[in-house]
């Protein structure tokens, strides 16, 4: 079992490589968390958590990476100079990078799930070794992507089946039947996804859209094995 004691997304295509039962990411456990982690490697605690990030093969398939490193100012020695009487310290290079944010609304799950769709519908050339990188003879979202968004397991098995939805004066109310198909009691996240039309008045005015966008998220309380919510 490999504990991921990270508090970033870290590239994981390598579990595949070793013979590897099991992996849980904890976070950053400060003094009392790995307690917890204790709990759930002896069975005490069945984990319910999920991704909030996109885990790739390659930190550098996301287009915000594409522009990570800061970028120098044409006239940054003279804005220096003329800051540095502030400084009170005696440095000086300080106010003389700057960054491009021009993966706009494409970080994480929305760049991936995007492209993914696109490819599907053969649209905005999705499919080409453009931005590849673990993938070969063009994009691959089974390659790019080792654990998507919302991913994660449990020591149990559910099923989800959408039962109505109605809308109110403040939104839509969704009701979604969890069902534990396994052995053992445990938890469930329910995760609501939209998608909204990309018309052509979006396409005109350079409007942005991502495929789909988490709206709505709710964790089941422990649900014992056989029985639903």
């Amino acid at each position: 079992i490999v504990l991921v004691n990270s508090s970033n997304a870290m590239e994981l295509g390598w579990l595949d490589e070793y013979d590897i039962d099991a992996a849980l990411w904890i976070g950053g456990v400060g003094q009392e968390g790995l307690y917890a982690v204790a709990d759930i490697l002896v069975g005490n605690v069945n984990p319910s958590g999920k991704l909030s990030d996109t885990y790739a093969a390659d930190s550098f398939s996301s287009p915000a990476m594409q522009n990570a490193d800061g970028y120098t100012y044409s006239n940054a020695d003279e804005l220096d100079a003329a800051l540095a009487p502030s400084y009170g310290d005696g440095q000086s290079v300080r106010y003389n990078k700057y960054r491009v944010y021009q993966e706009g609304i494409y970080v994480g799950y929305k760049y991936y799930e995007t492209r993914y769709e696109d490819m599907i519908l053969g649209g905005r050339n999705a499919d080409s070794e453009s931005g590849t990188f673990a993938s070969k003879g063009g994009w691959s979202y089974a390659d790019e992507v080792v654990y998507p968004f919302g991913y994660g397991l449990s020591y149990t098995q559910f099923a989800q089946e959408l039962k109505d939805v109605r809308e109110t004066d403040e939104g839509f109310q969704i009701e979604v039947e969890v069902a534990n198909t396994g052995e053992t009691a445990g938890k469930s996240v329910v995760q609501i996804y939209a998608q909204q039309p990309y018309t052509q008045f979006d396409i005109d005015n350079g409007i942005e859209k991502a495929s789909v966008q988490l709206v709505g998220f709710a964790k089941t309380d422990l649900i014992e094995a056989g029985n639903a919510q």
